[in-house]
């Protein structure tokens, strides 16, 4: 989830402590063309298993994505030490996330 625009972790949030704040939860991210590339890029790099942590990891790679485009792979597995995985061992993921970073700088 997003929390004022930044990512956090909704799972030791207190609700109270988001009172005002404005909340943007994965469905919120719709029809927003990075979350859809980065979409697609899960997909296509099988980073998708479980999906538990899924709505986490994309709203930190969308976060990533915007805030370093110049990023290269320890930094991408830096930003992401926040979001625990079981599945895929990150390097799907990993793989998505500079993927779509590169396309962009490419454009």
């Amino acid at each position: 989830m997003e929390v004022d625009g930044a990512p956090a972790r909704s799972c030791i949030l207190h609700a109270g402590a988001c009172a005002g704040a404005a909340i943007r939860t994965i469905e919120g991210f719709e029809a927003d063309a990075v979350m859809a590339a980065l979409r697609e890029a899960f997909s296509a790099e099988h980073a998708l298993q479980c999906g538990y942590c899924t709505p986490g990891m994309l709203v930190t790679a969308r976060d990533i994505v915007l805030r370093l485009p110049e990023a290269d792979e320890a930094r991408v597995r830096e930003e992401l030490a926040g979001n625990l995985c079981r599945c895929t061992g990150y390097r799907g993921i990993v793989r998505a996330i500079l993927g779509v970073l590169e396309a962009r700088r490419a454009t």
